[in-house]
């Protein structure tokens, strides 16, 4: 059935992170994730792979790394002045499998019959088809990321009662 397609994502990752205390009150925090993404065709192949160009297809590996900083200015364990940077990978959405690797066609046939129980198509006319094959994928193709950066400071006023100020600012 050339309208039926049912895509598989593999998608897989590993996070790891670490803080290093390098003060008694200045902590420094790293990480690093690595991101794995295989977009299947219809036929269970990578998508858009091309084995005559060398196109290895949807078939995308990130590394995104983060770090951070976080400072106590008066050692007291309630205030703090902290900062973060970060990498984030956005998964490229199943619907591109469906409509532009999953076989996908959409005919336009026509019935000149004014009988109602007519439903097959005239010959005499020729169809119009849209779609069908697979799409072309850039060979250095990368996915789409956020940068953050992430600054602030707060202060314990009173137990469980926090006053601060934090400045988020993402790049696409």
């Amino acid at each position: 059935n050339p309208l039926t397609s049912e895509p598989v994502t593999k998608n897989a990752s590993m996070y790891a992170r670490d803080s290093f205390r390098v003060l008694s009150n200045l902590t420094l925090n790293f990480g690093i994730r690595w991101e794995k993404q295989n977009l299947l065709d219809r036929d269970g192949r990578t998508a858009g792979a091309d084995s005559a160009t060398g196109n290895p297809g949807i078939n995308l590996n990130y590394w995104a790394p983060r770090l951070g900083v976080v400072w106590d200015p008066s050692g007291s364990a309630r205030s703090k002045v902290f900062g973060s940077w970060g990498r984030y990978y956005e998964s490229i959405p199943a619907d591109i499998q469906i409509r532009a690797f999953g076989g996908e066609a959409i005919c336009f046939c026509y019935n000149l019959s004014a009988s109602p129980t007519n439903f097959l198509p005239d010959t005499s006319v020729r169809p119009f088809a849209l779609l069908g094959g697979t799409e072309p994928v850039e060979p250095e193709l990368k996915g789409q990321y956020i940068e953050e950066w992430v600054v602030g400071v707060e202060h314990e006023i009173m137990p469980n009662t926090t006053v601060g100020v934090k400045v988020a600012y993402r790049n696409l």
